[in-house]
């Protein structure tokens, strides 16, 4: 009795726990998902309350948004007429937003190579578009071709490389004893840096030829994770009272010819930019002078290369929008205003700690002075002359490159609302491009103000104020000499490389991604160096360097 009685026992308690573990796997699957990842994602609520109308088996109430009216910025406003700006550009200093703010894009990491582990005299070169086929001619030259097929870069056995740009215009590049660079865009066109030392601090000088005329820019190095880029420093600023005037609305609206209706450069691009014939402020003026300064320019290069230009381009007439104008006046408007701020705190302060502009943190815009070869979310294509960019958040620390939105371009360049990654060295260098230009725009408005209805400028505002930099504002003697030299060396090879390659008869080693380690070896033969990281390793060849991931070929450099 006592056994039975025992066994009586323990099979109660083995019931009643059972039933226990039955009644709270009913409640749980009583409870609906979505009640569940409302109780994840709002962890405020009192678990009772939950668990209550999880026992009761009903849903919790929905929550409905409250209606909010839409905020100005984000109205999309109407489409007004070309020749006058939208009504918020009369306004003072509002920063302008899109009317539909794109979501910021995914930034993909873009490998590249390291800065120069000398002084970083030369910018921190970083492809974008990584190539799909590398080559060796009979000479030893290589020949990049990108994943459109096109060549991009040839490199000699010198260290020369030659850029080819989508357009065809080339960029020989190479370093000089003493810390220079050459840059040749033909015999007597591109520029000459070497470092020079004011005040303690480095900066690099470039001595430009264009259309046989020299001037000089400088820039100062700023490192930025782990990169070096070259950020543009005026040797003269303007007075404090200019940037008053020309950070502030007009008293008047100003109507302006700019005279370009009968130049070859602006029916060149078949309608694409149209100036404004009325401005209300000077940094509005001062947009439409950089787009046509912009748009000038790459018709001239164009022509200096031997291009044919005598046909309009085909596309809608005035493609820049109001919005997209509005963005880019905001950006000249900001760059205007961190001039000022360096004028006010005093020439090269900290430059050691700064930072590029466009690593703030703020959205930015970008307009392109010169076609590039990039990869889209849509594939393969060209990011031409005058196309305008917007990068929303600055790249993470390991990319050398940033993913940016097309907000306006040429036909047959990338398309409006891509995705589009840039190196950010070419990102620099479009800044630079805008506040330089946006500098000579200021002078222009100096010798144009008090006429043609421009508003005089207020006492003490006229002339500028000469930095300790000015001092190396003067040419060097012997930078055309060099752009000749460079142009007459490397021409020849470029032209014999892209020769053989383009033949494609005479059986040049071709490296291409996927390829094995024994394929690399009998395209390229033995690698000068070996570096080996477990599952990738990287031969290191005397202009080329290629890496394999999983025994495969998987980034050429």
């Amino acid at each position: 009795m006592t056994t039975t009685r025992r066994v009586r026992t323990m099979v109660a308690r083995l019931a009643a726990v059972v039933l226990v573990l039955l009644l709270g796997g009913a409640v749980l699957n009583a409870q609906p998902p979505q009640q569940q990842q409302q109780q994840q994602k709002e962890p405020k609520e009192p678990p009772k309350k939950a668990d209550t109308r999880a026992k009761r088996g009903g849903k919790p109430a929905a929550r409905t948004p409250e209606k909010q009216a839409p905020k100005a910025e984000e109205r999309s406003p109407r489409a007004g007429r070309p020749q006058e700006p939208p009504a918020k550009a009369q306004e003072q200093g509002r920063e302008a937003t899109p009317s539909r703010q794109a979501p910021p894009p995914t930034v993909v990491r873009q490998p590249g190579r390291a800065a120069s582990p000398r002084t970083g005299a030369r910018p921190t070169q970083r492809p974008v578009t990584r190539p799909a086929h590398v080559s060796t001619t009979r000479e030893g030259a290589t020949v990049v071709r990108d994943r459109g097929g096109r060549v991009s870069e040839v490199r000699t056995r010198s260290g020369v490389v030659v850029y080819h740009a989508p357009d065809g215009i080339r960029r020989i590049e190479t370093e000089r004893p003493g810390n220079r660079v050459v840059v040749a865009e033909g015999r007597n066109r591109g520029y000459v840096q070497r470092p020079v030392i004011v005040r303690d601090h480095e900066f690099f000088k470039r001595t430009y030829y264009v259309g046989g005329r020299p001037f000089v820019r400088l820039y100062r190095p700023v490192r930025y994770h782990n990169a070096i880029f070259h950020v543009y420093m005026p040797v003269r600023y303007y007075h404090p009272a200019f940037y008053v005037y020309v950070l502030n609305p007009w008293p008047v609206v100003v109507t302006w010819n700019w005279g370009w209706a009968e130049r070859p450069w602006y029916g060149y691009y078949g309608g694409y930019f149209r100036p404004y014939i009325r401005y209300s402020s000077p940094f509005l003026w001062l947009t439409d002078f950089f787009m046509g300064a912009t748009l000038q320019a790459a018709y001239e290069n164009r022509l200096a290369a031997g291009m044919v230009v005598a046909s309009p381009m085909a596309g809608p007439d005035d493609t820049l929008s109001p919005e997209v104008r509005q963005l880019i006046a905001d950006e000249v408007r900001r760059q205007i205003a961190q001039e000022r701020a360096e004028e006010q705190s005093g020439w090269a302060t900290d430059v050691g700690d700064q930072v590029p502009a466009w690593a703030d943190g703020n959205s930015h815009v970008f307009v392109a002075y010169r076609p590039l070869g990039v990869t889209s979310n849509h594939g393969y294509c060209t990011v031409g002359e005058g196309d305008v960019l917007q990068m929303t958040a600055p790249p993470p620390s390991w990319a050398g490159a940033a993913n940016v939105m097309v907000l306006a371009s040429r036909p047959a360049n990338c398309r409006p609302g891509s995705v589009v990654m840039v190196s950010l060295q070419d990102l620099q260098d479009m800044t630079n491009w805008m506040r330089e230009t946006v500098e000579s725009g200021m002078t222009d408005l100096q010798a144009n103000q008090g006429q043609a209805g421009i508003p005089p400028l207020p006492p003490g505002a006229v002339g500028r104020i000469d930095t300790p930099l000015a001092a190396e504002a003067m040419p060097d003697a012997d930078a055309n000499s060099q752009l000749t030299q460079v142009y007459d060396e490397a021409d020849p090879i470029d032209r014999a490389a892209v020769g053989q390659v383009g033949d494609s008869a005479a059986g040049t080693p071709t490296v291409s991604l996927g390829m094995t380690f024994d394929q690399v070896r009998a395209a390229l033969g033995p690698p000068q160096q070996v570096m080996d990281a477990g599952t990738k390793q990287i031969y290191i060849y005397p202009s080329v360097k290629i890496t394999f991931l999983d025994g495969r070929v998987s980034d050429i450099e």
